[in-house]
């Protein structure tokens, strides 16, 4: 009996332990990955490596800002669209435009609807009658996915303009 009674009490001491590790790692896979877990798994992904610990670090800092502008806006509710970390993510605001948009210069605009005014003007943008709330123009063949074009903008712009051109001339007749 007493036998009989030492092993009831092992066998309960094991289930209880083994329900208590359970506990501890299910607790353990989901805890929210820290933003420095993520920018290890975002430099993998990118094939990114920093010439020391010091660049490393500032690097961090600028995707920890940039990551949580992006849980930020994807957060609130009726967003039309997501964002997401992409190979720029380390990028400041300044640094973007400096090396990839081609542009050389600064431009200097108090406001941006005072630039789409002066620039827009004549345009009439409503489309509302002609399209839906949505239009996936990709899956028309009117534009392709978003794609890396570097300081070679202009270029695929002035193609993609001339493209979307005769797409139009087309679905018009």
């Amino acid at each position: 009996m007493v036998l009989r009674m030492s092993y009831v009490l092992v066998v309960l001491t094991i289930l209880s332990m083994d329900h208590r590790i359970s506990q501890a790692t299910s607790r353990v896979a989901f805890q929210k990955p820290s933003i420095a877990h993520h920018f290890q798994q975002w430099m993998i992904k990118f094939s990114r490596v920093y010439s020391n610990e010091p660049q490393k670090q500032m690097r961090l800092e600028v995707f920890k800002k940039n990551f949580e502008f992006i849980e930020n806006f994807n957060s609130k509710a009726n967003q039309s669209y997501k964002l997401g970390v992409n190979e720029f993510t380390d990028r400041t605001k300044e640094e973007f435009p400096a090396t990839h948009t081609g542009l050389t210069r600064r431009i200097n605009v108090t406001s941006s609807s005072q630039a789409v005014d002066n620039t827009m003007s004549s345009w009439n943008w409503n489309v509302s009658n002609i399209v839906g709330q949505s239009k996936d123009w990709r899956m028309e063949g009117a534009v392709t996915p978003v794609k890396q074009q570097g300081q070679c903008c202009k270029f695929f712009g002035t193609v993609y303009y001339k493209q979307s051109l005769q797409i139009r001339k087309q679905c018009s007749n």
